[in-house]
């Protein structure tokens, strides 16, 4: 793939909102400055590179109406930002006096040409510097050599031809050339006597004139504080004067306080003080007018600053009286920062083609302490990696580059150790490799690779996985004999001690399902058959000093597969294995607050154990002795209820049951019942208990159950009904006998009372269910104590299916949902037998029950008499016929309506 050169991301404040909540608190900022009064502070609070800033260009964008600070000329509300950063060094009373008429010149509330302007562009002049004009005048002064040589050369000047001309008449006669020689002998003479004068000398001659020197001195009028005051408040009347400009608004922001030294920062917050904090400027008519807004990351920074102690800090006497609004500015939200984060990246490294993007991110957010990254810490980081990037050429894939640079600012032994936090989001073989050859800046070469196969095979043993481990034998020679070594060092240290074997137990069988590959012909072709030869031995003699499986490990049951599949002793694998799974132990801290959590692993582990077919077969776990599990009741009432609600979890039900004695399990399930839990937890470990201990068991706790309702004649009508119908739903044929037991012994009499004490009842929904119930338990209605209320009673629930009498709508619908729920179809036998022909009342209850699906289903397929044993029985007694033809007619009229059993065939 042909490298593309990334680019770098500038680190400046953005214009647009990548995260959503810049750009809601920059709205809810200009909402207030626009509709409240001013005279006010604003915090801005926010880590640094959190979006401060950024928060600050959207508030200017926003109240300018788009306009940049450059176009917007006289706008209503004008924000000012005074960089402390830019300006740090700069005398600070002129720096922001000067920054801030320069401003308002720009934005015309001065005016050019004005007086206004006029008067502030000399204050500026006077602030910016005075200067002195000095001049200095130096007059030459003759020396005496000087005044020799000038002397000299004058002479020579004037007396020169007369000599010429004596010496001419001397030496008439004389040869010529002694003439020329005593000539050139005077000028070379008077020659050295001239080159001889000093250059000060010479300029004297030549220039004869005078020196003037001026220099201008400039002085710095840093102005005092009540000048910086009396100023400042001129120029606020100037431009937010009230009377002429009542809907002006001026936003000064400080921004970057946080960056520039402490004593620096000092002055900046005694300035803000100064024309802030003043009693003088509040009662000022343009002071409603001002806004201030300080961007600010620490708190414990503005504390200082304002003198306030850390723990006085919280009192806020300093900090709210400058500041009367304080707006936070949160870290950004995971997936906000994350769409920042895909934006720059594409920027700078096009599009995501390998989806290295997405890796990033989620090594970001592994490594990121606190919440998320700010804005500032994503582009720093992405430029990081432009750099890295380019260094590499594309020699390593973009999210290893990534890891690497989060890596350094972690705790690791080593400079290319891959730290467990970025190795759960993205791991390989070669991935400490490259982070070496990273951390050397050198070529990708196998070279270093021997030195980090021992790391990179314990991890692929640790993490279990055959192909990792493959992966990683292939990528050297020696790594096959390394591996061979390191597993003959640790399983010998396990098989030590049935402690070391039970410490090491997660260790070992993640190292079995690694192991799995040299069973595997596709993967263990390139090795050593031997290999597995003397491993063997070694692996069963670990699992021969195991001494309980821990199922708190979530991969217990791959880990016991992988064994089987290892084992070089498949009677003993078996056989060890079965009594491990026999001795399965429970959580010993059921109190912990981890106990939750630890408990459904528990389960699932158990389940995932029992589930696996090769588990099964070579422990034998199909000869019908139950696993025994040393468990709370409570716990085993949980088992119960979510493996019975899934069917393929149903079939481990049948292989395991709680290891309680009869006696304990069946005064839970009784104390359960009475009153019954809501969830029904008794009922189903009373169904689960008569499948494993069988009709002895449930006889026992109805029997127990019968004790209480004939010590307890008190109890509420309906927690004793909450409890027959939970038993009846449980087993028909077990409950039957136990009801009709009671109705022998006149409790159903007892229960019909309004008050045990008081020989009357009502007709309502409780009666109605305890007639329904005694009519099936005795198959007819016949009173077995032959005093006045029985027969009264008896009477009444007769005329209760003859008449519907006093309610016939209740007496439909009480019966109709308690005959669905428990599925005793049977009763309407009865119930017609007991009409004696007037069937109005049994017609209706019918109808109602027919709008069930299931129900409807039953009675079609009887009808049709493909019924069968198994099925609830519908037509089945003395008054079958008179059930059979009602439901004839009523399906006849339902005749359109498809059959659940057929759409589910369609």
């Amino acid at each position: 793939m042909t490298f593309r050169q990334p680019k770098l991301l500038p680190d400046e404040p953005a214009i647009e909102d990548s995260f959503g909540a810049h750009e809601r608190i920059a709205n809810a900022l200009a909402t207030l400055i626009e509709t409240s009064e001013g005279g006010k502070s604003v915090r801005l609070d926010g880590e640094w590179g959190a979006g401060k800033s950024t928060v600050v260009r959207i508030l200017r964008k926003r109240l300018s109406g788009n306009n940049t600070p450059r176009d917007e000329k006289n706008p209503r509300t004008r924000l000012f930002v005074y960089d402390a950063w830019i300006h740090s060094g700069d005398g600070l009373r002129r720096a922001f006096f000067e920054s801030l008429i320069k401003d308002l010149r720009a934005c015309d509330w001065i005016q050019s040409e004005s007086d206004s302007a006029k008067f502030w562009k000399q204050k500026l002049a006077a602030m910016a510097g005075k200067s002195k004009r000095v001049t200095k005048s130096t007059q030459p002064e003759m020396t005496r050599s000087a005044r020799v040589v000038l002397a000299l050369s004058v002479t020579g000047a004037l007396f020169s031809p007369a000599i010429y001309s004596l010496l001419t008449k001397a030496l008439q006669g004389s040869p010529a050339w002694l003439l020329w020689g005593l000539t050139s002998c005077g000028a070379v003479a008077l020659f050295s006597i001239i080159l001889g004068i000093s250059a000060p000398h010479v300029h004297i001659l030549l220039t004869k004139s005078t020196l003037d020197e001026t220099t201008e001195t400039l002085t710095d009028p840093e102005p005092t504080s009540i000048e910086f005051q009396d100023e400042f408040e001129r120029l606020m009347c100037d431009v937010l004067n009230p009377r002429l400009y009542p809907l002006r608004k001026l936003v000064i922001v400080v921004d970057n306080l946080d960056r520039i030294e402490f004593d620096e920062a000092k002055q900046v917050w005694i300035l803000l003080r100064s024309f802030l904090d003043n009693p003088t400027f509040r009662e000022s008519g343009w002071f409603k007018h001002l806004w201030l807004l300080v961007p600010i990351a620490s708190e414990s920074y503005l504390s200082k600053l304002a003198g306030t102690s850390d723990a006085d800090s919280g009192k806020g006497n300093t900090l709210e009286k400058v500041f009367q609004v304080r707006v936070a500015l949160p870290l950004p939200m995971l997936r906000p920062w994350k769409g920042f984060l895909a934006k720059k990246l594409a920027d700078c490294f096009g599009a995501d083609e390998d989806g290295s993007h997405e890796v990033i991110a989620r090594l970001l957010h592994a490594t990121t302490v606190g919440g998320a990254p700010t804005p500032r810490r994503l582009v720093v980081f992405i430029n990081e990696l432009v750099a890295l990037c380019t260094e590499r050429q594309g020699d390593m894939p973009l999210s290893t580059l990534a890891a690497y640079i989060l890596s350094r600012d972690m705790v690791r032994a080593r400079p290319w150790q891959v730290p467990a936090e970025l190795a759960k989001v993205l791991y390989s073989p070669t991935m400490e490799q490259d982070f070496a050859t990273l951390y050397l800046h050198a070529e990708k070469s196998p070279d270093s690779l021997y030195l980090l196969i021992l790391p990179n095979l314990q991890r692929a043993l640790e993490m279990g996985e055959p192909d990792e481990l493959h992966k990683v034998l292939l990528s050297s020679p020696a790594a096959h004999d390394v591996l061979d070594q390191y597993l003959i060092d640790y399983f010998s240290r396990m098989s030590q001690s049935p402690e070391e074997a039970q410490k090491e137990q997660a260790i070992f069988l993640a190292f079995l399902r690694a192991l799995v590959m040299f069973t595997d012909p596709a993967l263990s072709g390139h090795f050593s058959t031997g290999f597995l030869t003397h491993i063997r031995p070694r692996i069963d003699r670990v699992m021969a000093f195991t001494i309980s499986l821990d199922l708190s490990n979530p991969n217990i049951a791959d880990g016991v597969d992988a064994y089987l599949k290892l084992t070089g002793d498949v009677v003993f694998a078996g056989a060890k294995v079965n009594g491990l799974i026999h001795a399965i132990s429970a959580i010993p801290d059921t109190n912990s607050p981890i106990a939750p959590g630890a408990w459904d692993l528990w389960t699932r582990s158990l389940i995932e154990l029992l589930s696996n077919e090769r588990i099964r077969t070579a422990a034998n776990l199909s000869d019908g002795r139950r696993i025994s599990l040393p468990i709370p009741i409570e716990r085993w009432a949980t088992i119960c209820e979510s493996m019975g609600a899934n069917p393929f979890e149903a079939v481990v039900l049948d292989m395991i049951d709680v290891s309680a004695n009869n006696d304990n399990l069946s005064d839970w399930i009784v104390a359960e019942s009475l009153p019954m839990n809501i969830d029904n937890r008794a009922g189903r470990v009373l169904r689960q208990e008569l499948r494993a201990r069988g009709s002895d068991f449930f006889q026992l706790v109805t029997k127990k159950i019968g004790q209480v309702f004939r010590a307890r004649t008190d109890l509420p009508r309906s927690e004793v009904l909450t409890c027959l119908i939970s038993l009846v739903e449980v087993s028909h044929e077990c409950t039957r006998p136990f009801l009709k037991e009671l109705a022998n012994e006149g409790m159903f009499m007892v229960w019909a009372r309004e008050n045990p004490t008081m020989m009357s009842f009502t007709v309502d929904e409780y009666f109605i269910r305890f007639s329904i119930l005694l009519i099936w338990a005795q198959d007819e209605l016949a009173p077995t104590q032959r005093d006045n209320f029985a027969i009264t009673v008896a009477n009444t629930i007769r005329n209760l299916f003859k008449t519907g009498a006093p309610n016939a709508k209740l007496v439909v619908k009480v019966s109709g949902e308690l005959i669905l729920r428990t599925r005793i179809y049977e009763v309407l036998s009865s119930i017609a037998t007991i009409a004696a022909g007037t069937d109005d009342i049994l017609s209706q209850i019918l109808f109602e029950l027919c709008t069930d699906a299931k129900f409807l289903d039953v009675a079609r397929t009887e009808l049709s008499g493909e019924g069968d044993a198994s099925r609830p029985q519908l037509l089945v007694g003395k008054g079958a016929e008179i059930v059979r033809k009602l439901l004839f007619q009523i399906t006849r009229h339902l005749k359109n309506r498809p059959s659940p059993s057929m759409e589910q065939t369609a």
